[in-house]
């Protein structure tokens, strides 16, 4: 049973209609109509709020049977918060450099001046590679799982990782915001996924996921 097929069977079983259901889960008649059709899935936050609902877990809501193990279901939805902020960082160390380069007091101080350029274009650098990270890949959805593992898209590349070869998922987020990282170990290599809206939920499915395949 797909997603879909389960959300519109529990729909039918409560007796509700789409719009009954949309607005416990404060969405739109036409999202409902979507997730019933396999045409779109809900974010991790509405998909808590149907767990809910349901009286059932985030995995087994999102779980398939046998026929669907290989179907990918997105799972990590991305956050371009962090990217717009590096951007608003770059245009500030490029305002600053430009506005020395303007000032005639400056000119008079050239070593002064080439030692801030410097620092400046450092500066630039660095947060050119965390605008890169957080930016790249341009997809609305970053990570991806079916029965048998993982797919990340991280600033990299692609990469398929098995449930069985994770050893450890950690989820680092920024500051108050719930946005961050999700730092996937394997036995012999780490992914680093960025930008990943609510991290700690998605860490908490894929440490249920793992620990399902375990036992």
């Amino acid at each position: 049973m797909t997603l879909g097929e389960k959300i519109a069977s529990f729909r039918k079983e409560k007796g509700w209609s789409q719009e009954e259901l949309a607005a416990r889960l404060f969405v739109t008649r036409q999202a409902v109509s979507k997730w019933e059709r396999d045409l779109s899935v809900p974010e991790l936050d509405t998909l808590k709020r149907l767990a809910s609902e349901m009286d059932i877990s985030l995995v087994s809501l999102l779980s398939s049977n046998e026929d669907h193990l290989e179907e990918e279901r997105p799972l990590g939805f991305t956050d371009f918060r962090l990217t717009a902020v590096y951007l608003g960082m770059a245009a500030i160390v490029l305002a600053v450099g430009s506005g020395l380069a303007l000032l005639p007091e400056a000119r008079e101080e050239l070593p002064l001046l080439a030692m801030a350029f410097v620092v400046l274009g450092l500066l630039l650098l660095e947060i050119v590679y965390l605008l890169l990270r957080t930016a790249l890949p341009i997809k609305k959805v970053r990570l991806l799982y079916n029965g048998n593992g993982l797919r990340v898209f991280t600033w990299r590349g692609e990469k398929e990782i098995p449930f069985t070869s994770i050893r450890k998922v950690a989820a680092k987020t920024h500051g108050n915001w719930r946005l961050g990282k999700l730092v996937i170990e394997t036995e012999g290599q780490t992914f680093v996924v960025e930008s990943i809206r609510n991290v700690n939920d998605v860490k908490t499915i894929i440490d249920e996921v793992l620990y399902q395949n375990k036992n």
